[in-house]
């Protein structure tokens, strides 16, 4: 596997590229990112996604330390699969996807699922608005939280009722919930904004950006970090997450895997 070597943990990959999805959606720590591999500052580990059964296999790194990887990865796959055999997933940085893809067509069907970004912030966020905003019960709200949600986004990683939301926030005109989103937990203990969602009849009046500013401010109040996805095709949610101080580590893009 010419310069690629094995790692015994998510720290070692973290030495090599201090990279912010490793350290706040992975964790140091992380078990299940094991078997896992380095080739300079590029690494391949496994992740097991919100929202999906399964494992999938991540890759990221520049393209002359991926490229190893990327030659590699039948046989990554095949060892890793032997001890996971939920591993149906592959997720790499977008600049690698054509090539991995190529790499697998004569072992793998290899189907694409979507293209993502994964951003995070660690500054608070000053912002006014007119709109009040309040905290929100996962219990005792989620009747409410999901008719919203029914009409705002039925997309939307919310999951109001199930006990995955740590912190909820809404706003109510007239007594009528008209927007929402909430706080989940990475694996790496990070804060993870999600399912912020406006009621149609009151987009574009600054309620997605004054949510999306409040949790940024209660994550890192919490915890010194904000992370949230987002399709990479959603060029207005991008643009206002930036301007709300997030960066973008990585475009992804998943696929699932068959044999």
């Amino acid at each position: 596997m010419g310069d690629i070597q094995e790692v015994a943990s998510v720290q070692q990959l973290l030495d090599a590229a201090d990279d912010p999805f490793l350290r706040y959606d992975i964790g140091p720590e992380s078990a299940t990112a094991l078997p896992a591999w380095s080739c300079g500052t590029a690494s391949a580990y496994l992740r097991r996604p919100p929202h999906r059964r399964g494992l999938s296999m991540n890759l990221q790194g520049p393209p002359d330390d991926a490229f190893p990887l990327i030659a590699a990865l039948p046989d990554l796959l095949e060892y890793a699969g032997t001890t996971h055999p939920g591993l149906t997933g592959l997720t790499l940085d977008a600049h690698l996807a054509a090539a991995a893809r190529s790499r697998l067509g004569s072992t793998y069907r290899v189907e694409v699922m979507g293209a993502w970004s994964w951003m995070s912030t660690h500054e608070p966020v000053a912002i006014e608005t007119p709109w009040r905003l309040a905290e929100l019960d996962d219990t005792s709200d989620a009747a409410e939280l999901l008719a919203f949600y029914g009409t705002a986004n039925p997309s939307a990683e919310s999951e109001p009722g199930e006990g995955t939301s740590q912190y909820w926030l809404g706003v109510r005109d007239e007594g009528r919930l008209v927007a929402a989103g909430a706080l989940h937990t990475t694996p790496a203990g990070a804060p993870h904004l999600t399912g912020i969602a406006v009621h149609p009849a009151y987009r574009r009046t600054g309620l997605g950006a004054a949510v999306t500013a409040a949790l940024t401010n209660e994550a890192v109040r919490r915890a010194g970090v904000a992370t949230l996805g987002v399709m990479t095709a959603n060029a207005a949610a991008i643009a206002l997450y930036r301007r709300l101080g997030y960066v973008v580590a990585h475009d992804w893009c998943s696929h699932t895997l068959t044999r």
